[in-house]
């Protein structure tokens, strides 16, 4: 029922070829890395380990036809319709039955609120008694919809179906994970071209270096670049390095509190918004708002000498003068 696992190895943004191949090789990579790690198998074995009371008799949206189906099949009802007992054993289960049902992590949420943290096993996730009951319901509605209306229904379908579910989830979650890494990407490239016009007079730590005119450079998030002299702030960078068109806006409205709250601080405040990706409604809505001073192509500055410069040059000469 399931492959065996494959070691890989760490992935890493690849510096060959242009900025969105390069992503989209790096996600297919953090993907495949994902699916190696098996964790439907690893839900499906605290399924079947499982040893405690299952009252299949309490109201679990299980439809009498898809029941009298796998029960005639011969196969433990555990394994195609969830218990709330389950899933308070091991939230982690839900991976197994919401896979069987093809529903996204998104979806779910329409239906009992968010389910990632309890699949990733975080401790801090709390699952209720009235939460695993709703997310039982939930699970057996739609598999008992897909196994009454498939003739040749089987459990080896159904794993196909787990790997499928899965494999669309990670693609949304390494989207974030890819970006990030761009980001980290062009931080790197900050550090170089700055070292090289020697315009560093100290590294602080990791994220902070102290610049030429007492500048202070600080990597953290929200913004992920700030500008900081004697304790007023110069200038801030927000960095979005996915590269998904349809989640263009939504990138640009969490940079947006940022920027709200840097001129706050400081109304003189240059602003500065990086993206992989400006579609025509972004950059319409960028100069609707005004929030932002300057808007820069991510593809470019890490693709383009020119560009890159040009960017450089705009930032440390034009709004800071430190050359």
């Amino acid at each position: 029922m399931y492959l065996c696992l494959v070691k890989v190895k760490h992935a890493s943004m690849p510096d060959d070829e242009d900025y969105a191949t390069n992503l989209r090789k790096l996600k297919s990579v953090l993907i495949y890395e994902a699916l190696q790690r098996r964790e439907d198998q690893k839900a499906f074995s605290y399924i079947k380990n499982f040893s405690g009371e299952l009252d299949w008799a309490l109201d679990l949206s299980i439809n009498d036809e898809a029941w009298q189906k796998i029960k005639s099949k011969d196969i433990d009802p555990k394994y195609v319709f969830c218990h709330p007992n389950i899933l308070l054993y091991k939230p982690t289960t839900s991976i197994y039955y919401r896979g069987l049902c093809n529903l996204s992590l998104k979806s779910v949420k329409d239906y009992f609120g968010a389910a990632e943290n309890l699949e990733l096993g975080n401790k801090r996730a709390h699952l209720s008694q009235e939460k695993a009951l709703k997310m039982a319901q939930t699970y057996n509605e739609f598999i008992s919809f897909i196994v009454k209306n498939i003739d040749d229904w089987s459990l080896d379908a159904g794993s196909r179906s787990i790997v499928a579910t899965l494999g669309i989830s990670l693609d949304g979650t390494n989207r974030n994970k890819v970006g990030d890494l761009a980001e980290k990407r062009l931080q790197g490239r900050f550090i170089s071209w700055l070292s090289n016009k020697n315009l560093i007079d100290a590294k602080i730590s990791d994220s902070e270096y102290q610049l030429r005119n007492h500048v202070l450079m600080k990597f953290a998030p929200e913004p992920d670049i700030s500008f900081i002299h004697e304790g007023s702030l110069l200038s801030v960078i927000e960095i979005k390095g996915g590269i998904d068109p349809a989640g263009a806006l939504e990138r640009y409205g969490a940079a947006k509190k940022s920027f709200n709250a840097a001129i706050d601080k400081n109304s003189h405040c240059d602003t500065y918004y990086i993206s992989a990706v400006i579609t025509d409604t972004l950059r319409e809505r960028v100069e609707n708002d005004r929030l932002v001073n300057h808007l820069y192509d991510m593809v470019d500055i890490l693709s383009d000498g020119n560009k890159e410069e040009e960017f450089f040059l705009e930032l440390f000469h034009h709004s800071l003068r430190i050359i």
